[in-house]
């Protein structure tokens, strides 16, 4: 999907603020497929008989001495059904914006365009049953 901007849109925009500031004139964002291909981010080791965390990239003792037990054993507990279904009813996708500014000169003449910038995110996709 991408959205852009014409010439004439953007020297409006940049009249609009004194040619101060670089405009966004072109976005396009993408799927890519997963890098890391496994959710490792959820796998936590717990002491159940102690309540306490042995390893978490994403909980703490600290989590369990603010929140409780019970609250942090059931987002565990989410997390291991998450990576149960990893696979099987979604899957990780990296999310990519490939997005171009123009910069406008002080008089507002003309518009220098320094390339396009990549922003890069990791999100996920649940399959559409059927």
């Amino acid at each position: 999907m991408k959205n852009e901007i014409k010439y004439n849109e953007f020297k409006a925009i940049s009249e609009e603020h004194g040619h101060t500031r670089a405009i966004l004139t072109s976005i396009e964002l993408c799927e890519e497929a997963d890098t890391l291909g496994y959710p490792n981010f959820l796998e936590t080791e717990v002491d159940d008989a102690a309540q306490t965390i042995i390893s978490s990239p994403q909980y703490s003792n600290s989590d369990v001495a603010d929140i409780g037990w019970e609250t942090v054993k059931g987002w565990i507990n989410e997390d291991n059904k998450r990576l149960r279904e990893f696979g099987r009813t979604w899957w990780m996708v990296g999310v990519l914006a490939k997005a171009t500014i123009h910069i406008p000169s002080k008089d507002g003449n003309y518009f220098f365009q320094p390339g396009t910038f990549d922003f890069r995110c990791l999100g996920y996709r649940k399959r559409r049953p059927g």
